[in-house]
């Protein structure tokens, strides 16, 4: 789990250049655009698995596709109900409750600032975009005042410039994000192996032997005991 910057001695850089922040923090970066590629490949799969359960898999597909995340994930539920049994609706939430888990850092990496700082070489900072803006306001207000203030320097009272609240600001070390993006390619397997489970003519399927693996696979396992 990442934590805040507020547990760290260490300083900050964030709204720089994108390019900046790839020389800096190369690895870091590599990571998480690891994480970013690997959550498409999920939405691709889950896609899959979609258009798997319809006879017609063009306006299935163009449905899917045309659907906000959460909508995708409900009419996938919706459509499944349909055609899969009990135990794989129960695979299938599982599946999905691992997507749920997972979303959180994806959606950082995707829409929160990148930054780092100069005592954490194998780290990525992620700044939350609404502490940001309130700093931002913060800032203006500090500034305006300044300008405002006519009196002479020795009457007015110091104030320091607003800093970013630093427990709003992530650290995710390279190994965090290196286990999140294999956790994610897990779920996307789990995914592809369930549609492979619901091509009932598929090789695989023999005695069930495919639905039992996916079954004890990870991101299945502990949510089906749950």
């Amino acid at each position: 789990m990442p934590k805040p910057l507020a547990e760290f001695e260490a300083n900050y850089s964030f709204g720089s250049l994108p390019g900046d922040i790839i020389e800096k923090r190369p690895e870091a970066c590599l990571q998480a655009a690891g994480v970013l590629a690997a959550w498409a490949t999920l939405d691709s799969n889950f896609l899959g698995l979609f258009v798997s359960l319809f006879d017609e898999p063009a306006p299935a597909a163009a449905v899917y596709t045309g659907l906000s995340s959460h909508a995708q994930q409900k009419a996938l539920k919706a459509a499944a109900k349909m055609k899969m049994s009990t135990e794989e609706l129960s695979v299938l939430r599982a599946i999905q409750k691992s997507q749920d888990e997972l979303s959180s850092t994806r959606n950082k990496l995707a829409h929160w600032p990148w930054g780092y700082s100069g005592q954490l070489d194998d780290a990525l900072l992620l700044v939350d975009p609404a502490m940001l803006a309130e700093n931002t306001v913060a800032g203006a207000l500090y500034t305006a005042d300044l300008r405002n203030d006519t009196r002479p320097p020795w009457e007015k009272e110091w104030r320091d410039y607003p800093e970013p609240d630093r427990s709003r600001i992530l650290v995710f070390t390279n190994h965090e994000l290196n286990e999140v993006r294999s956790r994610i390619d897990g779920t996307s397997g789990n995914a592809s192996m369930l549609t492979r489970v619901m091509d009932r003519g598929h090789l695989a399927n023999r005695d069930n032997e495919l639905f039992a693996y996916l079954c004890a696979r990870p991101g299945v396992k502990e949510h089906l005991s749950m």
